[in-house]
C-alpha cells in the first residue's frame, strides 16, 4: 500500500522543480523538499527511530512540520501531531496519550528540526491494527483527550477524495488557514496538495489583515478556510484577485447567509466539507455535482450511512 510520502518521492522524481510549497516570499519545490526529508530521514534512523514508534511532532513552521511528518513516515513511524504553542500541561497530557517513543521539535538554534527520546521503549500496537500511520488527538464528548489511529489507507482515501472534489491539478495554488496538525488541514492542505502535485500556501497567522494581504499576494486558485474567514470575506468585500476558482470551508458549519454571500461577490463556488478526527472525511461537496445549501454534500466513496430515530432503528 502506497502512503503519502510516496506520493512525495513521485512528485519530486517527474517533476522536482515544480513549487509545492510557498511561505512568505519563498518557495520550496518538490525536489528541495525532498532533500530535507531525505537527510532528516536518515538522521531519525541513526539515532534509533523504528518502524512503528511512535513519533510525537511539535514544528512551528509548516516547513519543518512537512519534513518532521514525511521522514517519520518514510521509516515507516507513526506521526503523533501536537500543536506548538500548547500550554505546558495539555502538551504533557497529549505526550502522555500518544505512548510516544520520540519527539521532534524545532531547534531554536539553527532553525533546524532536534530529536529527543522519551525513554518508552515499548511501541506495541493493537493485534488489529495494520500499519498504523498516525495518532490524532480528540476529546470526544468526554473532555478526556484520546489518541484516535489513523491507517495510512484512510489518509490515502481522504486525500483522493479531497483533491477529487475541487478537481485539484498540478497547475492550482491552494490556500489555507488551518494548520497541517489539524485533521481537516492535513486532508486538504498537505495530503491532497501531494495526491495531485499542486502548490499550497500555508497562512497560519490569526491576524485578518495579514491574511487578507498574503491572499492578495499569493492569488491562489483554491482557498480552504473556517466559516468565520469566509463571513469576513463576504462581509467585508475584499478585493483578492481574480485566479481563484473554488473555495472550501470546514470545521465547523457555514452559515447560508455566508455562502450566499461570497458566491454573490466573489463569482467563486463555496462548497462545503465534513469529517471526524476519528474517521477524517465523511462527506463532501464536489464542484462536479447538484450542491444544496445548508448541506455537506454526499458520502464519500466507502462510506455508508444511515438514518436512525433515537433507539437506533433506520428511518
Amino acid at each position: 500500500m502506497y502512503n503519502v510520502y510516496d506520493l512525495l518521492i513521485f512528485h519530486s522524481t517527474v517533476r522536482p522543480a515544480a513549487p509545492f510549497l510557498i511561505l512568505g516570499q519563498r518557495s520550496f519545490s518538490f525536489g528541495e523538499v525532498r532533500a530535507k526529508v531525505d537527510s532528516f530521514s536518515n538522521s531519525l534512523r541513526e539515532s534509533g527511530v523504528n518502524c512503528g514508534d511512535r513519533v510525537v511532532i511539535s514544528c512551528h513552521t509548516p516547513l519543518e512540520y512537512v519534513v518532521a511528518v514525511m521522514s517519520t513516515w518514510a521509516i515507516e513511524a507513526v506521526v503523533a501531531p501536537i500543536e506548538p504553542n500548547l500550554a505546558e500541561p495539555e502538551y504533557e497530557t497529549l505526550l502522555k496519550v500518544s505512548q510516544a517513543n520520540w519527539i521532534v521539535s524545532s531547534n531554536p538554534i539553527d532553525d533546524g528540526l532536534a530529536l529527543k527520546s522519551t525513554g518508552n521503549v515499548s511501541s506495541d500496537w493493537p493485534a488489529n491494527i495494520r500499519k498504523p500511520a498516525q495518532l490524532l488527538f480528540t476529546s470526544g464528548s468526554s473532555g478526556i483527550p484520546k489518541a484516535v489511529i489513523l491507517s495510512h489507507e484512510s489518509l490515502m482515501a481522504a486525500a483522493i477524495e479531497c483533491a477529487d472534489s475541487i478537481a485539484l491539478r498540478s497547475s492550482d495554488v491552494q490556500m489555507t488557514t488551518v494548520p497541517f496538525w489539524h485533521a481537516y488541514g492535513q486532508n486538504r492542505g498537505l495530503n491532497a496538495t501531494l495526491f495531485a502535485g499542486a502548490c499550497v500556501a500555508p497562512v497560519f497567522d490569526d491576524n485578518l489583515a495579514t491574511r487578507v494581504a498574503e491572499l492578495k499576494r499569493i492569488r491562489p486558485t483554491i482557498l480552504f478556510s473556517v466559516a468565520s474567514f469566509f463571513g469576513f470575506l463576504a462581509f467585508s468585500k475584499q478585493q483578492i484577485g481574480g485566479r481563484l476558482r473554488a473555495a472550501v470551508a470546514g470545521a465547523a458549519p457555514l452559515p447560508v447567509p455566508v455562502k450566499e454571500k461570497f458566491e454573490a461577490f466573489y463569482d467563486v463556488p463555496l462548497l462545503t466539507t465534513y469529517g471526524l478526527t476519528e474517521f477524517l472525511l465523511i462527506s463532501c461537496q464536489r464542484l462536479a455535482d447538484n450542491r444544496v445549501s445548508g448541506s455537506v454534500g454526499f458520502p464519500c466513496r466507502g462510506v455508508e450511512l444511515k438514518i436512525a430515530d433515537d433507539e437506533g432503528n433506520a428511518v
